[in-house]
């Protein structure tokens, strides 16, 4: 797919700016800000043009989830038709993966350049000088982003500067005299101690996220193709289930990258980015994993109580009643809440399915769908068996037990830095919460304490043990 380096007009970043920020203007949004630092109109377009690509591919990426839910859901049965199934699950990838493709060609294209025609005239030493510090933007008022028109190409003739080597040569021929101690400046030597490290130009940040662009390049064609070659492999073998998996697994991992390369650009040319900001409502595959495995984890607590009972069959009606009523109420909870939505799709069906089935029936009925639903949420805590939720496991492992070893000496020399160092091991810990029901319940002892409590140094150093103990029998 070709791709046009086309300049980006202020309506399209007016457009743009609506779809990023749907709730109104706010004083100045990343994306503004982003522009305002970028001198060059030339780069400005090129970081314009990469936003909005990169923009329009998550806008299409955000639906992956809820397109393959419905799939499941209200077409489950063009899944089970050969004839059916293969154009549904090929029109439906390429509406999904069309941003992505478009952003990926356009770097790849950015990439193909040769480096000798990275070059720029002395437009960027200019506008270094017409810069205004007090506004944020460049002084020339000709210098804006819709009155410049650069064409296919732009971003491609950035590159290093020329005659550094003769100034090399030149200098090393020139005479060398010996030093001596008198020579020596030493107000200057103390004065560059504090010395700030030189301000990159416009040009400069620019060179150095050229290398980044041609990684975020290579990376999301490797993705890609992968992708294809799994998909057809699925689609030709009648594998359908398998087809919408491999899309939805390559649709989580290339939004992150998609992100990334967002906030790459922010970062070259801002030194406080908010990353929340870079793309509002965005939410990364740790973050989902970390929202799902606790809310996976409350749910099925209550469940686990409520069927307990439901089970044992013992209490009278009263009793079991209620406990029926508590599960069907916490499933339609948990089906309208937040988790919900951010689950794979295959498992979203599947406790929708149970919610249906034991809300259609009476007490008596729907035992065993309760016994089904108990052991289907434990096969979910498998969830902390993908690889990004075992990364940041072990290193909030590791921080933990670090604090809680300096906790121990710490106690009888300040017993207050020790309180401080137990409560941010907690801290860390909650984002343990559904890894073990043993450490579910020191947690949930700790939140259970009072204040007076925390702040005893006995009763706090006690909880601390406890805490060691559940965190170093993790994997």
């Amino acid at each position: 797919m070709e791709v046009q380096a086309a300049s980006v007009s202020a309506k399209t970043l007016r457009r743009l700016h609506a779809r990023v920020y749907p709730f109104g203007p706010v004083s100045q949004t990343p994306l503004e800000q982003l522009l305002a630092a970028i001198s060059d109109p030339r780069i400005r377009d090129e970081a314009a043009t990469l936003i909005k690509l990169s923009t329009e591919a998550v806008d299409d990426l955000s639906q992956l989830d809820e397109r393959i839910y419905r799939q499941h859901d209200e077409d489950a049965g063009k899944l089970s038709d050969r004839e059916t199934a293969a154009p549904v699950l090929k029109a439906l990838a390429t509406d999904i993966l069309q941003g992505v493709r478009t952003l990926e060609a356009h770097l790849q294209e950015h990439s193909k350049q040769p480096a000798d025609n990275h070059a720029v005239s002395e437009y960027d030493a200019e506008m270094e000088f017409n810069f205004d510090f007090e506004t944020g933007v460049e002084a020339s008022p000709e210098s804006t982003v819709e009155e410049e028109d650069f064409g296919e190409g732009f971003g491609d003739d950035f590159g290093d500067f020329d005659g550094f080597d003769d100034f090399g040569e030149s200098a090393s021929k020139a005479p060398v005299k010996e030093p001596s101690i008198a020579d020596l400046d030493f107000d200057g030597a103390f004065d560059m101690l504090g010395a700030p490290e030189p301000v990159k130009t416009c040009l400069e940040r620019w060179r150095s996220l050229l290398g980044e662009l041609e990684s975020f390049a290579y990376a999301l064609g490797s993705q890609i193709r992968d992708f294809d070659e799994r998909f057809a492999g699925a689609i030709e073998d009648g594998r359908f289930e398998q087809a919408l998996r491999e899309l939805n697994d390559v649709g989580r991992s290339v939004t992150d990258g998609v992100f990334a390369l967002m906030t790459a650009i922010y970062e070259a040319y801002l030194d406080d980015v908010d990353r929340d900001g870079v793309l509002p409502g965005h939410e990364s595959t740790l973050a989902r994993a970390l929202s799902v495995r606790r809310g996976l984890t409350d749910l099925r607590l209550v469940v686990q109580s409520a069927n307990a009972v439901l089970q044992s069959g013992v209490g009278g009606d009263a009793p079991q009643d209620q406990a029926f009523a508590e599960i069907v109420a916490e499933l339609d909870r948990f089906i309208g809440g937040d988790v919900f939505g951010v689950m794979r799709p295959a498992d979203r069906l599947e406790i929708k399915n149970f919610s249906k089935e034991v809300s259609s029936k009476t007490r008596s009925e729907a035992r065993f769908d309760c016994e089904g639903l108990d052991k289907y949420l434990d096969s979910l805590a498998a969830v902390s068996q993908r690889d990004v939720l075992i990364k940041h496991d072990g290193d909030q492992k590791h921080d933990i037990l670090e604090l809680l070893e300096a906790v121990k000496p710490l106690l009888e020399i300040s017993p207050h830095g020790a309180l401080d160092m137990i409560a941010e091991s907690f801290a860390k810990a909650e984002a343990l919460y559904g890894v073990r029901e043993g450490l579910d319940r020191v947690l949930g002892e700790w939140e259970a304490m009072s204040s007076d409590a925390k702040a005893n140094p006995t009763e706090a150093a006690a909880m601390s043990q406890k805490l060691d103990g559940m965190i170093r029998e993790m994997p």
